[in-house]
């Protein structure tokens, strides 16, 4: 249920939706959405992307890669289905 929960109805995938659909910067968001709490998961994306670049992994996570260069480094969220 837990998982259900955070997939469908969590402040992530909130705060995701409303950045794909350009509501803002990740920073904005919260502060207009969150009232005052913080993404987690923003801060474990770039903490796993920083190993996965150190060991040379990231095409073996082309999913994961691309969330962090739609979330981090202006990809367009589109272009999520083109892996």
């Amino acid at each position: 249920a837990d998982l259900v929960t955070t997939c469908f109805g969590g402040r992530n995938r909130a705060c995701a939706e409303a950045f794909a659909k350009g509501e803002g910067s990740w920073e904005e968001i919260e502060k207009s959405k969150l009232n005052g709490q913080k993404l987690q998961g923003t801060i474990t994306s770039k903490d796993v992307m920083t190993v996965l670049k150190h060991k040379k992994l990231e095409a073996e996570f082309p999913l994961f890669t691309r969330i962090h260069e739609i979330a981090f480094e202006g990809k367009d969220p589109k272009t999520i289905v083109e892996l």
